[in-house]
């Protein structure tokens, strides 16, 4: 993935682990992902919890693919 491609709510998976991951925000020098395969609805009050936030920088956009 070329990082100038990057865009919020772009859909991805990371190489190295196979974890899909949605694109959160991109600046100059970095962009955030959020993972997506370790989401949930909590059955008590029915609301999305768990995930992870990433901060990497635009050189390591070659790590992801569409």
């Amino acid at each position: 993935m070329e990082a100038e491609r990057l865009k919020p709510g772009m859909r991805l998976r990371h190489v190295p682990t196979g974890r899909p991951v949605v694109v959160a925000e991109v600046t100059e020098r970095t962009f955030t992902v959020h993972t997506l395969d370790d989401r949930w609805i909590d059955p008590k009050d029915g609301r999305l919890k768990g995930g992870c936030a990433w901060v990497l920088l635009l050189e390591d956009a070659c790590e992801f693919e569409e």
